[in-house]
């Protein structure tokens, strides 16, 4: 069975966008406490060392949201796109 592409593509690109936009509420909310818990995921020991270097910006939040929704978008079109090919036409 063939999946819709653009369909599927856009799907993946909002719902990271969602995850986006609510990990940068995190930061904005609770910035310690969301760097104590995401330090591990990035191998930090510890997250005070970066902690002065964490902020968020009404532009770097609107450039990551367009960043993470196009790449997602592309990397599930090229994923679906390949998942079709391989798929025997019915």
């Amino acid at each position: 069975m063939k999946c819709y592409t653009h369909q599927l593509s856009f799907a993946a690109a909002v719902a990271m966008a969602l995850f986006y936009t609510l990990g940068a509420l995190a930061i904005y909310i609770f910035p310690h406490e969301t760097l104590q818990v995401w330090s591990p995921l990035m191998y930090l020991t510890s997250g005070e060392l970066f902690e002065p270097f964490i902020g968020l910006t009404l532009s770097g939040f609107f450039s990551g949201l367009l960043q993470s929704f196009t790449y997602t978008y592309a990397y599930a079109w090229l994923l679906s796109t390949i998942y079709n090919a391989l798929m025997p036409g019915l």
